[in-house]
């Protein structure tokens, strides 16, 4: 009989499986990468899916999101993060849940640091300004509109969804 024993360290999940009669397999996947985060002091961390923090580094890898306005009181790697600000915390991974579903992409970094000027930068050319955190399932639906069916793909500038609530449009 195999016993499997299936743990998670620094976001990776690793596997330990027993093999009869004397042996023991060990199974280390790699960590997914969620985002950067830019700190204060202007270190980087990185974090996984789970809100672990995997790793401090000196600049964002490419392909990365960056995100700008969130800090985490305790940098230790293999943590969970703890937010120095809960609220701004929760409405980051809001939007970043909404995008997802609205599949708002390719997201290049996201500022949080204001709560009521939340901008996000798609495909490092169109700044996005969504206001506040309400209604952003309706903001992203009509950004993602907006940027697949009226912009080109060589346009740049910047892209004011922040009264999109008031308009109902």
């Amino acid at each position: 009989d195999n016993t499997v024993a299936k743990l998670t360290a620094l976001g990776a999940q690793v596997t330990v499986e027993r093999n009869f009669p004397s042996g023991i397999t060990v199974t280390v996947g790699q960590a997914t990468v969620s985002a950067a985060l830019i700190q204060k002091d202007g270190t980087v961390l990185l974090i996984g899916e789970d809100h672990k923090i995997l790793e401090q580094v000196s600049a964002v890898p490419p392909g990365i999101l960056q995100v700008s306005g969130l800090q985490v009181q305790d940098p230790t790697p293999g943590c969970r993060a703890r937010w120095e600000d809960e609220e701004t915390a929760s409405v980051f991974f809001a939007l970043q849940q909404e995008m997802q579903e609205g599949e708002l992409s390719p997201i290049t970094s996201v500022d949080v640091g204001d709560l009521y000027r939340l901008t996000v930068v798609y495909d490092g050319r169109i700044s996005v300004n969504f206001g506040g955190p309400d209604d952003l399932e309706m903001k992203v639906a009509a950004v993602q509109k907006i940027l697949t069916q009226e912009i080109g793909g060589e346009e740049r500038g910047t892209l004011d969804a922040s009264l999109t609530r008031d308009s109902k449009r």
